[in-house]
């Protein structure tokens, strides 16, 4: 036994508790949902003075939502910039492996977040069911194993296509491997 660490069972919520790593994503959370609205009020403000000096359209919220925010979500959700890319058609299904990778991931987290707070504020009683670890089968590691393995999938496409055919591939930098790299370190540490 070394000095000052105890012989048994390894509880990390012991080690660092839950409400510490919980304040600091409320914290960026807060920050990142701060920059959301401003950047949201001032598009909005935009829209505003445009439809009053006769350059814009209609400010209201469903026209809103119908012309700009549904459009960019499909958009988003399938890629299509990515799809249009004859030349490297490999491309947009590592980039949305990758996209829906991180998204069922985010599910697995938030699900056991969900749990712990559950757990900590209404059913202490419950903590063995509601606390980890899981089974190999239950609906967090099934998510978060099936997300890093697409996110893993969508980077060996992504690497692949850009030491492969490096012409094809388009000009890509020493930032771009280095990123890609760090996520496939990311997502194998989390296994």
């Amino acid at each position: 036994m070394i000095q000052g660490i105890p012989s048994g069972e390894i509880i990390f919520r012991e080690f660092l508790p839950y409400h510490y790593i919980d304040a600091a994503v409320a914290i960026f959370t807060l920050l990142a949902l701060t920059s959301i609205i401003v950047g949201v009020r001032k598009f909005w403000r935009n829209l505003n003075e445009g439809s009053k000096t006769g350059q814009g359209g209609s400010t209201s919220i469903g026209k809103f939502i119908k012309s700009y925010v549904w459009p960019v979500a499909v958009q988003i959700l399938k890629h299509e910039k990515f799809s249009d890319c004859e030349a490297n058609k490999l491309r947009y299904y590592g980039h949305l492996a990758i996209f829906y990778g991180f998204g069922l991931c985010l599910v697995a987290t938030a699900i056991v977040a969900g749990c712990i707070w559950l757990e900590i504020l209404l059913f202490p009683q419950w903590a063995e069911f509601l606390l980890p670890p899981w089974s190999l089968f239950s609906v967090v590691k099934l998510f978060g194993n099936l997300g890093g393995i697409a996110i893993l999938s969508g980077c060996g496409i992504v690497l692949y296509n850009r030491y492969s055919d490096q012409d094809r591939a388009g000009v890509s930098t020493y930032y771009d491997s280095v990123f890609t790299w760090v996520v496939v370190a990311a997502v194998l540490t989390g296994f």
